[in-house]
């Protein structure tokens, strides 16, 4: 139960409720580490993806707002990887990414605050920043397998290149009466 700021227990936030309101910040340091659409993925398909942490404030029973302080991207020098970027697609290890998330957390007293938020990765081929089919199938399948709780966040965000730069969108999974059960929310 999480308490609301007299102090009074309330229910857990369900990210997957269609009717809550999620609302979102970057912090600048953290926009400065999203990934970008380089000129090479245009030609490839190749896209590029991240980790985004952070944490999320309560603002009542269907009002959140998350905070998204950085982005975590790992190396070559990773010798166990929770992701692979590709050719149209990103594969990734959401429990071993969580885990890595957690052990940087402990590990890592500036970073103690820093929680898994979601990821977010870029559609060069396409050039929108909208979730694809197989974005909503991975969110599907994260909720379905238990890997994602409702009560857990789990916002993504798609870039895409611009004139003058990158934009970015962040979206949360929610539930619908869609054949699938689920769907996706841009936040506020």
């Amino acid at each position: 139960m999480d308490r609301d700021p007299s102090g009074e227990s309330i229910p857990a936030f369900n990210f997957l409720d269609e009717d809550a309101f999620v609302t979102h910040e970057v912090d600048d340091e953290a926009k400065r580490h999203l990934p970008k659409v380089m000129e090479q993925d245009i030609q490839t398909g190749r896209e590029r993806y991240g980790v985004l942490t952070g944490f999320v404030k309560r603002r009542g029973l269907q009002r959140a707002h998350v905070v998204i302080k950085g982005v975590y991207q790992e190396t070559d020098d990773d010798a166990i990887r929770s992701y692979t970027e590709g050719v149209a697609e990103v594969n990734f290890d959401l429990n071993l990414m969580k885990r890595k998330v957690r052990q940087i957390q402990k590990t890592q007293q500036a970073y103690k605050d820093f929680h898994f938020i979601g990821d977010v990765h870029t559609h060069p081929i396409s050039g929108i920043a909208k979730p694809s089919p197989g974005d909503l199938t991975a969110g599907i399948e994260a909720y379905e397998s238990g890997d994602m709780r409702p009560d857990e966040p789990y916002i993504f965000a798609i870039g895409q290149k611009e004139p003058d730069g990158m934009l970015y969108r962040f979206y949360r999974m929610v539930r619908t009466d869609s054949s699938s059960g689920y769907g996706f929310a841009e936040l506020d």
